[in-house]
């Protein structure tokens, strides 16, 4: 399961926005970079087209999207 899996999750992800309802979670990135990343997968081209592009969408560079999509594509580690 790759941390993208992890937080797309339905009761991830209302656990994550409760947390930032509640003022718990501050740093609401989490939830930009989910959409980035859903986002990269609904363009076509080449990845760099797309990275470009979403850059543009969001006013960041191509390689920040770069770093966000791996990041996301990482597989998640579980608390044992």
């Amino acid at each position: 399961m790759t941390i993208y899996n992890l937080i797309n999750d339905p009761t991830h992800l209302a656990i994550i926005l409760q947390l930032i309802r509640n003022g718990i979670l501050k740093d609401t990135t989490i939830l930009q970079h989910r959409l980035i990343y859903s986002r990269f997968y609904q363009i076509e081209g080449s990845k760099g087209e797309r990275y470009s592009q979403l850059g543009e969408e969001y006013n960041q560079h191509p390689n920040s999207i770069q770093r966000i999509i791996l990041k996301l594509n990482k597989p998640a580690r579980w608390l044992q």
